[in-house]
């Protein structure tokens, strides 16, 4: 069974490639029909990202703290 910081990783690493994939899925779209809000999109999806990979940077660490300390 995972441990909570682990899963948590997870969860974190998996909304950061949802919102990379996202802003490929926009990259193209605006390719196709330009629109001015596609920065405002790109600049969110964008911090949402990195956010998230800095929670799972986070949580990863915690979850091999947690199992490296033996009490």
């Amino acid at each position: 069974m995972r441990t909570e910081p682990k899963h948590k990783a997870a969860i974190a690493l998996g909304v950061a490639l949802i919102c990379v994939l996202f802003l490929v899925e926009t990259a193209v779209a605006h390719h196709h029909h330009p629109s001015p809000a596609s920065l405002f999109v790109w600049g969110a999806l964008s911090l949402v990202a990195v956010g998230a990979l800095v929670a799972w940077a986070r949580y990863r660490a915690q979850a091999s703290r947690d199992r490296d300390d033996p009490g």
